[in-house]
C-alpha cells in the first residue's frame, strides 16, 4: 500500500506499507512493515509525515493487521505508538548506524503477541544496504 500526500498537484510526501514476514520454528507468516517514509525537505515540519504515519497504521489496523514493524528513529516514530519489537520477541538485522531500539513494532487492535521471531525484509529491500 503507498499513500501520497499531494499539495496542489505537487507530491509533498510519500510513504509505504510492505509485506514482510517472521520466521520462526513454525515457518513464516506475512506481517505489515512501514517503509519508506519519504516528506520534500521544504514540506518538513508540518505535520504531512505525521499524518502519512497515521493513516497507514490506520489503514494496516482496519485491514486487521496485528502490526506495523520498522526501523527508524525511537524518538520521531515513539508518538506513534511504535516501541522496541525485541520487547515482543521480534529481531530485525539493522544497518550498523542503527542502535537496537530502531527496530519497532506498533501492536494493532488484532495483536495477540503470538507472533514472534526475526523478520524477513521484503524482497525488494535485498539490494539495499
Amino acid at each position: 500500500m503507498t499513500l501520497v500526500a499531494d499539495l496542489n498537484g505537487v507530491v509533498a510526501g510519500h510513504v509505504m506499507i510492505s509485506i514482510a514476514e517472521i520466521q520462526n520454528h513454525d515457518g513464516r507468516r506475512p506481517v505489515a512493515m512501514l517503509s519508506p517514509l519519504a516528506v520534500a525537505p521544504d514540506q518538513q515540519r508540518q505535520g504531512i509525515g505525521d499524518a502519512l504515519v497515521r493513516s497507514a497504521c490506520a489503514i494496516a489496523d482496519g485491514l486487521g493487521e496485528q502490526m506495523v514493524l520498522l526501523q527508524g528513529n525511537p524518538a520521531y516514530y515513539g508518538r506513534f505508538g511504535f516501541v522496541p519489537s525485541a520487547d515482543h520477541g521480534i529481531t530485525m538485522q539493522l544497518p550498523d548506524w542503527a542502535p537496537p531500539e530502531a527496530a519497532q513494532v506498533l501492536r494493532l487492535t488484532a495483536w495477540t503477541g503470538a507472533v514472534r521471531g526475526r523478520l524477513i525484509d521484503p524482497p525488494a529491500f535485498d539490494h539495499l544496504g
